[in-house]
This record gives structure tokens, C-alpha cells and sequence, in this order.
């Protein structure tokens, strides 16, 4: 089970980076280049955010594990997921799933551990 959560670890870094990568589409935008930057930094906020929780919490599984499923919920009920989900299942999958299950999985770990 620590194998798995260390592959959760990992996983929820490369979440990050992937939602860091999607914040390169501001600098599409017809906007002065102090403009893109200020709008690429903003789309890179969710992503840099869940980096550096990941890397401060990374030895507090249980509270992890609690924020990535608050987290899942959120993105969930923020973004609509719920409306068309024949129409955005692709981002359930790559955004919205990889924290609720990691999440899970920080806590079942968590408790397992505790007891031992």
C-alpha cells in the first residue's frame, strides 16, 4: 500500500504539471505580451497550487488525502462536470478522477499504517 501511495504522489505531480502545460493556451489570446504572461500565470495557479501541497503535505497522507478529495469534489461541482457528462467525461477522467481516487487511497493508507 506505500507503493501505491508513492505512485499517487507522483501522479498528483504530474496533474500539476499537465494543468500548467493547458495554461500555455493564454498566450493564444489577442493580448499585449505583459497580458499573456499575467494570464499564463493565472491558469498556472491550480497547478502550481497542487505541486506545492502535494510536496508540504507529502508526509500528512490523511490530510492530503482529505484536500485532494474536497479538491475532486470542488473542480466537480465548480466547473459543471455534472451537466454533460457525455460531453466532458475526458476531463472527469484527466482532471477530476486521479485526485478523488488518490485521495482515497492517501486515507485508506493512512489508516492502515496508523494502526500497525
Amino acid at each position: 500500500m506505500k507503493r501505491l501511495a508513492l505512485i499517487c504522489h507522483y501522479l498528483i505531480y504530474l496533474l500539476g504539471v499537465f494543468i500548467m502545460v493547458l495554461g500555455l493556451s493564454a498566450f493564444d489570446l489577442d493580448l499585449s505580451f505583459w497580458g499573456k504572461l499575467f494570464g499564463f500565470f493565472m491558469q498556472c495557479l491550480p497547478g502550481i497550487g497542487l505541486i506545492l501541497i502535494n510536496y508540504f503535505l507529502r508526509k500528512q497522507e490523511l490530510i492530503l488525502g482529505i484536500l485532494l478529495i474536497g479538491m475532486a469534489i470542488f473542480f466537480f461541482v465548480f466547473f459543471r462536470l455534472y451537466h454533460n457528462i457525455s460531453d466532458t467525461w475526458l476531463t472527469i477522467l484527466t482532471v477530476d478522477i486521479p485526485p478523488l481516487a488518490c485521495g482515497i487511497i492517501f486515507i485508506i493508507s493512512r489508516n492502515r499504517y496508523s494502526k500497525a
